[in-house]
């Protein structure tokens, strides 16, 4: 699970043990992925993410064109396979950036 999607249910958790009747405002910016200033979205996981490595990869994946996200995507292959024996499943996709991306889902769990 992400740890944002942990970092919810632990503040759900807090809230029902606190009160017994509570709001949740759920947001969702129009076309987020399609707007996003690259270079801002840049600049901020600069000054959060330490680790080099996991940088450039974060770099390599805000992708300008199809061909080299088909590069990257490749060579993440070929790395996952010769240095850690691992493959990725059928649901590795190469998509526009218009189309967005779930990457923060909830389990299907109650609090």
């Amino acid at each position: 699970m992400h740890k944002a999607s942990k970092d919810v249910q632990i503040a759900m958790k807090s809230a029902k043990s606190k009160w017994t009747s509570y709001y949740i405002l759920k947001m969702d910016v129009t076309k987020y992925f399609h707007n996003i200033d690259k270079r801002i979205l840049w600049d901020i996981l600069k000054r959060k993410i330490k680790d080099k490595k996991l940088l450039w990869l974060t770099r390599e994946i805000l992708l300008p064109n199809k061909e080299i996200a088909n590069d990257v995507l490749n060579d993440i292959t070929i790395f996952l396979k010769e240095k850690l024996g691992l493959t990725l499943n059928s649901k590795t996709r190469i998509f526009k950036n218009k189309q967005g991306v779930n990457f923060c889902r909830l389990q299907n769990k109650r609090i």
